[in-house]
């Protein structure tokens, strides 16, 4: 039997007491394992000092349910409360739990909501924690803590599943990867070999050649090839396109990158002086790859996703401890992100947190949506679950290309794949490539090849679709952390 010294901390009235008689003394059995726990739990009033903290094993903070919606004052506390002693004590062990659950409306919604409402006041510089509904005098919601609790405490011993789980997954990885590399299509070795410059550029030169009826008929093309969207990029030379910087030689800077990095294919960024305003570059003949895609053979389209799998095999293994772009760390608007910027972020658990933050909150609002529907009052679990956060997930940094559309791959006359638009590029966690794949929403024959290629997270796609609610909101704010 394993004991667990356990410390409830809160304001008045927030159920702490009867919480405390409750749970004091109790036996929990883990079903998993069969594992025994002896609970001691102490009833410590308001304070967790970092002296006090060292003597338990969990704490566990306690805010009233039933505290009105706009008096968010005990709920704030404990909040205050948990990052304080998380400060002193990183290593704490802890949890949020609302009380008197048994006093509030049974709907699924009306639960969620007061369970889970204040996570909006959470201080960003403490990692995201768990948060409970229990009822002290029913019981209801009790189990489930006390599991967590032990599953904190002493975790289920997966050593040999796990392993082998992970020595399956890298040898089916390995054999991917060899697949891949065995059918990609080739890449010329000097692929990214700098050249000079060939004669002058400057901002008149430009703006004149951008006049002409090659590039204007070019223009026409393009919107005809694609309808409704609007060129950014613009034919100025037979061998020449150019677009415009917008202040921001990012684009230069990531290509450049990129470039002498890995063996991807990206055209040579041109005439470094005027990368603040113009981003000319080498044209390459061939069809963006929405274009052509259709025409190809089954086995063309396997060569191609090939390709990708070992282009983005690259990315992955550029790695920083900073996330955003290259240059000032921001994360620039792009297919992850649409036009929101925000950041920069010190590390990849400052970016974690904010996405986590601004996931809940368009939760949450979406919920006092559905709330007022009559439909979903009487339904026996909420259709929009609580998201889940992960803060032990992959959020490692790799770079990651973020708008990896077809219409920004190249296939060229001679078989080669060009990858364009590095504009919105910078480091990201590895799975944050195939979110941005899907949110591109490819054809269902390119779509199929996605896992290939980029690898396939559902649980992260369903948390980044509560990401953009908030975002499409216009509520998430720019913050940096």
């Amino acid at each position: 039997m394993h004991n667990v010294t356990i410390a409830i901390v809160g304001p008045p009235c927030s159920g702490k007491s009867t919480l405390t008689i409750q749970l004091n003394s109790q036996v929990v059995k883990r079903p998993t394992d069969g594992r025994l726990f002896h609970l001691n739990v102490v009833n410590i009033g308001q304070c967790y000092s970092p002296e006090t903290s060292h003597a338990f094993d969990f704490a566990i903070f306690t805010f009233d349910l039933t505290a009105p919606e706009d008096s968010k004052a005990a709920r704030e506390n404990a909040y205050t409360s948990f990052c304080e002693s998380k400060d002193n004590n990183p290593q704490m062990n802890a949890c949020l739990v609302g009380t008197k659950m048994d006093l509030i409306p049974q709907t699924p919604y009306d639960i969620a909501l007061a369970t889970h409402g204040p996570r909006r006041s959470l201080n960003l510089s403490s990692p995201f924690l768990k948060i409970f509904a229990v009822s002290a005098i029913t019981g209801m919601g009790c189990t489930e803590l006390l599991l967590h609790i032990a599953n904190i405490i002493k975790p289920i011993e997966y050593a040999l599943s796990r392993s082998l789980f992970r020595a399956i997954e890298t040898l089916q990885t390995w054999v991917a990867d060899q697949f891949a590399a065995l059918l990609a299509l080739p890449v010329p070795e000097n692929v990214n070999r700098a050249t000079p410059d060939s004669g002058k550029m400057s901002d008149e030169i430009i703006t004149g050649l951008l006049k002409t009826p090659e590039a204007r008929k070019w223009d026409e093309a393009f919107e005809e090839a694609a309808p409704g969207s609007m060129s950014t990029c613009h034919k100025i030379t037979s061998d020449l396109v150019v677009k415009s910087a917008g202040w921001d030689p990012i684009e230069y800077d990531n290509m450049e990158y990129v470039r002498s990095h890995t063996r991807i294919p990206v055209p040579q960024p041109r005439y470094h002086h005027l990368k603040s305003t113009w981003l000319v570059m080498d044209y390459i003949k061939g069809s963006m790859l929405h274009v052509c895609w259709e025409s190809q053979s089954l086995w063309m389209k396997i060569r191609i996703a090939c390709t990708l799998r070992g282009y983005i095999k690259q990315l992955r293994n550029l790695r920083s401890t900073r996330p955003g772009s290259l240059n000032d760390g921001l994360i620039h608007d792009n297919e992850l992100f649409d036009s929101h910027r925000c950041g920069p972020f010190a590390s990849s658990t400052g970016l974690r947190v904010y996405c986590e933050q601004i996931a809940h909150s368009g939760w949450l609002w979406f919920v006092h949506y559905l709330r007022q529907e009559e439909d979903h009052q009487e339904a026996d679990e909420p259709k929009y679950p609580v998201p889940e956060y992960y803060g032990d997930g992959d959020w490692s940094l790799v770079f990651t290309h973020c708008d990896l559309h077809m219409g920004n791959m190249i296939l060229s006359d001679d078989g080669v794949l060009w990858i364009v638009d590095w504009a919105n590029s910078g480091f990201y966690p590895p799975w944050m490539e195939s979110v941005g794949i899907k949110r591109t929403q490819p054809p269902a024959s390119f779509a199929r090849f996605r896992r290939f290629i980029a690898g396939e997270y559902p649980a992260y796609e369903h948390f980044w679709d509560w990401v953009m609610t908030e975002v499409h909101r216009g509520y998430a704010e720019p913050r940096s952390l």
